[in-house]
């Protein structure tokens, strides 16, 4: 099609979006290196919520670049290459990698090889590696439905997942007896708890929505699940980790009221974009937020090969509880069209999507 269709949100006011439209490169009009990628299919989930509310502090807006006021979520997906000005690759090709919530996607392509190539354009170069790599997917890869929908759903989440379980451990979870995570029900919170929970003799504790609560508790990977109105029957006195995927102030300040052995507080995460922490003073530790392509970058520079064999065999032990055939913990919902676009993306925002469904959504 001639035309390319953007998705784009206020910066500051997240639950106002629009639809952009202009003519799509021609092959042409690319300069040396670049591609025109065509966007198949992406995923959505709270961390791509996370990504819009710590936009301006991360510089997740600075991706894919909008005009000013407005941002561009970016979300994972597979594209397809429509056309292309480099040598090692060809139209029809498909790749895997970070993309806006949009139909097509220029990009600058460095050195390709049989993994994939990086994105070269001077805009992304400031940002972690990670986020520019497109990986080429082959011939003999895996390509059902099912195995893309959980690369786009889980693979970056479980990234996150992974990086911030080994850091606990590197770091013997601060000393504490107690783990608390909120915004429980997320799965990338789930994912941590769930690696910790082999790992670890501390006490794992969920604390989610009211609704989501038997979700949370019939997981398994945290030893109790409260609601939020219920953090305070803690006891207060017990050695506690605090790690914070809801990134709500009002949340954070109770816990840091409460807990008189807070040992440390982790943010991870921003599921509450509407009330994050204003970095006010709290009693306790200073929240400090985990970011994860940089401590993966830190790994990568010491013992990189066996961060990832850890990772990769994490990831196979995940999804094979993830997808079990008695109690799966979540099943996939794959719409198309702008009208899927907004609805998804409006009741993520809402915290009213389901806590057992992984999005999958394509424009075209």
């Amino acid at each position: 099609m001639n035309t390319t269709l953007n998705f784009e949100v206020r910066r500051d006011q997240l639950p106002t979006w629009r639809w952009l439209e202009s003519p799509t490169p021609q092959a042409a009009q690319l300069g040396e290196g670049e591609v025109l990628l065509e966007v198949e299919k992406f995923a959505f989930t709270s961390n791509n919520v996370t990504y819009a509310a710590y936009g301006d502090r991360l510089s997740y807006w600075n991706f894919f670049p909008a005009q000013d006021g407005w941002g561009r979520v970016p979300v994972w997906g597979y594209v397809r290459v429509l056309h292309s000005r480099h040598p090692e690759i060809s139209s029809g090709e498909r790749f895997y990698g970070y993309v806006p919530m949009a139909s097509h996607l220029v990009v600058s392509a460095g050195r390709a090889g049989p993994r994939g190539f990086i994105d070269q354009a001077p805009h992304r170069q400031p940002m972690p590696a990670v986020y520019n790599r497109y990986s080429r997917v082959t011939a003999h890869a895996d390509t059902g439905a099912g195995a893309e929908a959980l690369e786009m759903i889980l693979r970056p989440l479980f990234l996150t997942s992974f990086l911030l379980a080994e850091f606990l451990q590197r770091e013997e979870l601060f000393g504490a007896r107690r783990i608390v995570f909120s915004s429980a029900s997320s799965k990338t919170a789930y994912g941590s708890a769930f690696l910790l929970a082999g790992a670890t003799q501390a006490e794992i504790v969920g604390l989610t929505s009211p609704r989501n609560r038997q979700f949370v508790q019939d997981l398994g990977c945290y030893a109790r699940a409260l609601s939020y109105d219920q953090l305070e029957s803690l006891p207060a006195d017990e050695a506690t980790l605090y790690v914070d995927f809801a990134g709500g102030r009002e949340l954070l300040s109770r816990v840091h009221h409460h807990f008189t052995r807070l040992v440390h507080s982790c943010t991870a995460g921003g599921t509450q974009w509407d009330a994050l922490d204003d970095g006010a003073p709290l009693p306790g530790p200073k929240p400090k937020l985990f970011f994860a392509a940089l401590d993966m970058a830190l790994g990568d520079s010491a013992g990189g090969a066996s961060l990832q064999r850890r990772m990769s065999e994490s990831w196979q032990r995940f999804c094979t509880r993830v997808l079990d055939a008695d109690k799966p913990w979540m099943r996939i919902s794959s719409r198309q069209g702008r009208d899927a676009v907004e609805e998804v993306y409006t009741q993520m925002l809402q915290g009213g999507a389901a806590a057992d469904t992984g999005q999958v959504l394509a424009l075209r």
